[in-house]
């Protein structure tokens, strides 16, 4: 029995190691400008991660991919595909991308309403603001319970951080 908890604590180690690393490095690209040491330090820390299946790295590891591509078209084939994963694990900001890339479309996805409503109710139950906001606008109108709910979850969200 011992050996077994030593041998998963061996295992589970170094994934926890980068966690912190890959979310501080990901946060970065969106608040200032990456440099390319950023963008590979938030590769070598969130790739482990994101291969293991944790929603969170496979977010950032999206998000890297969609920086260093910044010159390709907005529809890049490895953004989708982690974004994809992340979402699935459910991760909030993730599927309200997917919600965001569902309701639009890109090169790679038409539009899919049922499956833009599915993430966004998703996204907004794990409290991503956007995604509450976006109900708020969809379901006015439509369904106004729903409408309301969401907007008295968004003000709670608001005021209660």
């Amino acid at each position: 029995m011992r050996s077994a908890f030593l041998l998963l604590l061996f295992i589970a180690v170094p994934a926890f190691a980068g966690k912190k690393e890959c979310a501080e490095h990901g946060e970065k690209l969106y608040v200032e400008q990456p440099a390319m040491v950023d963008i590979q330090q938030a590769f070598k820390h969130c790739r482990p991660l994101a291969e293991a299946g944790d929603g969170e790295a496979q977010y950032y590891f999206a998000s890297v991919h969609m920086f260093r591509t910044i010159s390709q078209p907005p529809a890049n084939p490895l953004v989708e595909k982690w974004m994809k994963l992340s979402a699935g694990n459910g991760y909030g900001k993730a599927q309200f991308y997917m919600a965001t890339v569902y309701r639009y479309g890109n090169a790679l996805t038409a539009p899919d309403i049922p499956r833009m409503m599915e993430m966004y109710e998703k996204a907004a139950a794990q409290g991503v603001p956007p995604a509450m906001q976006a109900l708020v606008e969809l379901y006015r109108g439509k369904d106004p319970k729903k409408a309301q709910y969401w907007k008295e979850q968004l003000e709670k969200q608001r005021c209660c951080r």
